[in-house]
């Protein structure tokens, strides 16, 4: 599978199953932009960004983030 013409937006991107699913998505050469809010993990096939989804300034921060890069 292929999925290099999709940007997927992943939330808990730093631990469990959101990590798991980052990480196999980029595998799969998908533009993966992983949501953290406390623990940032470094991996370069994964464009990280802090957001906590409670906040509406830290969603519309990520929003303006994709739409300016993807």
């Amino acid at each position: 599978m292929n999925l290099s013409d999709m940007n997927i937006i992943v939330t808990g991107a730093s631990s469990g199953i959101g990590k798991l699913l980052s990480s196999t998505l980029s595998e799969f050469n998908a533009h993966v932009i992983g949501v953290y809010n406390k623990h940032k993990v470094k991996d370069d096939r994964i464009d990280y960004i802090k957001c906590d989804i409670s906040k509406e300034k830290d969603i519309n921060n990520l929003y303006n983030y994709v739409i300016k890069k993807y």
